[in-house]
Order: structure tokens, then C-alpha cells, then sequence
């Protein structure tokens, strides 16, 4: 997998931006077979309109990562547990450490992943990068004013058709954080509901903004 910092012009950075939004802002629609409609009347269908499976953790727990060798155990949980790959559209990850040829295994080949990653401004460049076939996109974010230029929050939000799921840890994506080093995962899903208005908390906020 190539990845390579897009650069076209002198409005590169807003255009990179404005496609990292577009990235994640996809409506979540699911699209019924295509023998329940002809090639004139076909529609999307909202998944809300779908019966609602129970969410696997509604009001959120604390796992323990599972360490190589360590029996099954509801406490604990791998990397695959947490994202369940099978039934995932598209992820938005961070990290402070980042290594890519352990991560990408954990995902299907056609799943749709923006990392945001920690990097010495020093030595790479700030922006967005992105694999030839469109799917990686990883995000050097700016460090403007910071004395010492760091990104550690690890915080993943998984899509799947009828709802997000909300990860914080505190492991990295490397797998020495996952199979060795025990670390802490807080986990909570969160259903898609287009018609119910909740107002915004600061938490919610600062999400948004980050």
C-alpha cells in the first residue's frame, strides 16, 4: 500500500480539509437488494426504517486488552473484538504511535479508515496523506503555537449501519499495546436516531472540534 501527501496547488490545504470532512460525512443508508426495485425507481432505504438489532454495549463498559495467551474472557478484548471488521463501514482512528502493517490486517480490504497520527512537524510534513486506492487516509494534524507538538489521545469512532461505536484507551494501534502491555478500552455504542435532538454537552463539543 503506497501512501503519499497531496500537494496539487496553492489551495492544497483547504482542498485536503474539505475532503477529509467529506470522508467521514457520509449519509448512513442502507442500500436493500437490487432485485426489490427496477433501474427506474430505485432508493435508498434509512436504517432507521430497518428493525434495530440490540447494540453490543449500549451503556458503555471498561475492558482490559487480552494478552497473548490468555484465555477468552468477558473482561478482556483484542483489537478484532473491539472493531468487528465484518460488520464495519468506515472508522476514524487515533493514535500516538502507529504501526500500519500490524493495523491494517484487523480490517477488511474495502473499509474506509482516516487515522490522525502523532509525527515530528520537524522531520514530516503536516497534512493529509492518502493510499493509492483511496480507502487510507492519514492525517498529520497542525500543531500551531504548541511548544512541544504532541497527539496521544487514542480514540476510535467505528461506524456501522445503525449506529457508532465510541472507543477511548489507552493503547496505542501497535501490537505490543494489544498483546503484551495490559491496557485499559472504554467502549459504547451509540445508535443512529435522525429524529431525536439531544442538546450538545461540552464533551460533545470538543468531539466535534477534534
Amino acid at each position: 500500500m503506497s501512501i503519499q501527501l497531496n500537494q496539487n496547488d496553492s489551495d492544497s490545504d483547504k482542498s485536503e480539509l474539505d475532503r477529509f470532512d467529506q470522508l467521514m460525512s457520509d449519509d448512513v443508508i442502507c442500500i436493500s437488494d437490487s432485485s426489490d426495485f427496477s433501474d427506474d425507481d430505485a432508493q435508498p432505504s434509512i436504517c432507521n426504517d430497518l428493525p434495530q438489532p440490540e447494540l453490543p454495549f449500549p451503556d458503555g463498559t471498561v475492558k482490559l486488552t487480552r494478552m497473548s495467551g490468555e484465555n477468552k474472557s468477558n473482561d478482556c478484548v483484542r483489537l478484532t473484538d473491539v472493531v468487528q471488521p465484518d460488520k464495519l463501514r468506515k472508522a476514524l482512528l487515533t493514535t500516538f504511535v502507529l504501526d500500519m502493517e500490524w493495523l491494517k490486517p484487523h480490517f477488511r480490504a474495502h473499509t474506509k479508515l482516516v487515522i490522525v497520527q502523532s509525527y515530528n512537524p520537524n522531520v514530516e510534513p503536516q497534512g493529509v496523506l492518502q493510499s493509492s486506492d483511496g480507502l487510507t487516509t492519514i492525517v498529520n494534524p497542525e500543531f500551531a503555537g504548541v511548544k512541544y507538538p504532541i497527539m496521544h489521545s487514542k480514540i476510535m469512532l467505528l461506524f456501522y449501519d445503525t449506529y457508532v461505536r465510541f472507543v477511548a484507551s489507552s493503547a496505542n494501534l501497535i501490537e505490543i499495546d494489544w498483546t503484551v502491555m495490559q491496557n485499559a478500552v472504554f467502549i459504547q455504542d451509540i445508535r443512529f436516531d435522525g429524529s431525536q435532538i439531544f442538546e450538545c454537552t461540552q464533551f460533545g463539543s470538543t468531539l466535534a472540534q477534534a
